[in-house]
């Protein structure tokens, strides 16, 4: 059974959304986000397209009934932010991390399920530092 993702991908100039039909689990997508980035490129729409052979170009999140897991990624900040497909609830945002850390994370783990969880903890410790931030900005 495949685990299916969008990553919609915000640049300065430009919004594209790319739906991949397996690997779109936590770990997986640290895979294929590693492929776009090989050689010190910036992770881009364009660089994970490259990268990733089955990756193609679709419409929006919302086309795709199918998906467990949407990823924003904000190309210019070089930032994700995830949300998983809850049974029942649609949609719930995990948090967000920098590419570079959600990349690391994934591989200091040899296997999937730990891995997940440890995203799952980088994801969600991010996002309540950007919280925080923001209250004390406000």
């Amino acid at each position: 059974m495949s685990t299916r993702a969008t990553y919609h991908f915000k640049g300065y100039l430009s919004e594209v959304t790319v739906y991949h039909h397996t690997d779109g689990y936590l770990s997986g997508a640290s895979i294929l986000f590693s492929n776009a980035i090989e050689g010190g490129k910036r992770l881009t729409a364009e660089s994970f397209i490259r990268g990733n052979e089955r990756a193609e170009i679709t419409e929006s999140h919302e086309i795709h009934g199918d998906t467990e897991y949407r990823y924003n990624i904000v190309a210019d900040l070089q930032t994700i932010h995830v949300s998983e497909r809850v049974i029942g609830l649609d949609w719930r945002e995990i948090g967000s991390a920098k590419v570079e850390d959600f990349i690391t994370v994934s591989e200091s783990h040899e296997d999937h399920i730990t891995a997940i969880k440890e995203l799952k903890k980088l994801l969600r410790s991010e996002s309540d530092k950007i919280s925080n931030l923001l209250k004390e900005v406000s």
